[in-house]
């Protein structure tokens, strides 16, 4: 295994805390939503996974709360596997956040830079919004 210089560690480091912060929002604001456990925004089951509209590769929206949902394992593979079909039932269910979402990932360029630097400040940003 090649080891991860010090900026890539940091980078890395970064990422994980911010996952942290965002998968803890989702989920809080999932079950809050549902007046329970944490539930499949798709089937209802409570064994779920954090999942993404749009790619976690896509740093711009990684951790955009709208882009976020809980998901059972079976739905989140549904999800990954029929992105189309996927998509228009999200829209259709919550079209303000998709409509959220639509407008950041076209402006991804101009807003998101994925610098150490950037993410110390989002990492900051995230944890004032707890």
């Amino acid at each position: 295994m090649i080891p991860l210089s010090d900026k890539a560690a940091t980078r890395k480091g970064l990422k994980d805390k911010l996952d942290a912060i965002a998968r803890t929002r989702c989920f809080m604001r999932d079950s809050v939503a549902a007046g329970r456990a944490v539930p499949c925004q798709r089937c209802g089951n409570n064994n779920v996974e954090w999942a993404h509209v749009i790619s976690r590769r896509d740093l711009s929206l990684r951790w955009e709360l709208d882009n976020n949902l809980s998901l059972c394992h079976s739905c989140h593979v549904w999800f990954d596997a029929h992105r189309k079909e996927a998509r228009a039932w999200f829209a259709s269910r919550w079209p303000e956040r998709w409509e959220h979402i639509q407008k950041i990932w076209w402006q991804r360029d101009k807003m998101f830079g994925s610098s150490v630097e950037h993410l110390k400040e989002l990492l900051a940003q995230m944890k004032g919004l707890r």
